[in-house]
């Protein structure tokens, strides 16, 4: 008889006890077996080699209204915050429910990366990666529960996705009624490092984040003349001050969602826009990169430029 095959509905995932409700989630153990030749008399091999344990894989979910600033901001602050040695503040135990009596703990895990996306017609789609350091099997879990019966997927009309330069005076040079889509990515590039601590895993202190990128890239119906010029004379300029804004806007005539989540990060260059001709919608697309220099004045490691936050 089968084990443990049961429907998926079950499952569940939680950061730390914050539940996800979740449309992907692939974290897992993963452990290569090569098999080296070797010279041995014989036509098959025979001999086989295990590589180490590494723990990763990504969850994926949709923006919920009433998650805006509990699961949102929470893991958006996970992945940004940095601690004074450049080490990350935050790292999660991530609990994943496969099914009645399957699931596992990842304790100590970081938030590799961060995207958040939107597309015209669609939904604001987030996805973290993770690094983790091992597993441990968990026999009961906490079943999540939820503040109301229902709530809304945020969709791209809740959307707010804006571009700030210093010529504009304050006001958007690029608004969201021009917008495509739009992507915005926080990479912390995580590495594993292995020593011998006789097991196949690191350390649990050996997963450090290094340099980050905040990166992203944004589609414009038509052509944005802010754009064209801002990249085509980035050599005129010795330095940045662009900003790009991102997030959603809650229109809520009950007040019953708890919150906004918008995002504003200065220090941001722009590439020269892809042109491409075709029958269909004239579209441009602009790659953006931020260095947002967050060590510069009053601000410390632990940023995360989010709107209200009292970061900047």
């Amino acid at each position: 008889m089968p084990q443990n095959a049961q429907l998926g509905y079950v499952g569940h995932v939680s950061f730390d006890n914050t539940k996800i409700r979740a449309t992907t989630a692939d974290i897992r153990v993963t452990q290569t077996v090569d098999k080296p030749d070797v010279v041995d008399g014989k036509v098959d091999k025979t001999v086989y080699q295990l590589g180490p344990k590494e723990v990763g894989g990504t969850v994926g979910f949709p923006g919920i209204h009433e998650d805006g600033t509990g699961v949102i901001r929470t893991l958006w602050d996970y992945t940004l915050q940095r601690a004074s040695n450049g080490q990350m503040l935050h790292y999660s135990n991530i609990d994943v429910k496969y099914a009645n009596g399957v699931g596992y703990r990842y304790p100590n895990c970081m938030l590799d990366s961060f995207e958040w996306n939107v597309t015209h017609e669609d939904i604001v789609n987030i996805t973290i990666n993770v690094i983790g350091t091992t597993r441990t099997d968990i026999g009961s879990f906490t079943e999540p529960s939820y503040n109301f019966r229902n709530s809304r997927i945020v969709t791209w009309n809740d959307a707010v996705v804006e571009l700030y330069s210093v010529a504009s005076g304050g006001n958007p040079s690029v608004e969201s009624s021009e917008v495509r889509s739009f992507t915005a990515t926080v990479a912390n590039n995580g590495a594993r490092y292995f020593t011998l601590n006789g097991s196949m895993f690191p350390n649990p202190q050996a997963i450090a984040p290094t340099k980050r990128d905040i990166d992203g890239s944004i589609v414009i119906m038509g052509r944005s003349p802010f754009l064209k010029d801002q990249a085509f004379t980035n050599q005129d300029r010795c330095n940045e001050k662009s900003a790009v804004r991102f997030g959603y806007t809650i229109t809520d005539a009950a007040g019953e969602c708890p919150g906004s989540f918008t995002v504003r990060i200065p220090g941001v260059v722009f590439e020269i826009e892809e042109l491409s001709l075709s029958n269909d919608l004239f579209e441009t697309t602009v790659n953006w990169h931020a260095l947002p220099g967050i060590t510069y004045g009053d601000s410390g490691l632990d940023t995360t430029f989010v709107e209200g936050s009292g970061a900047s």
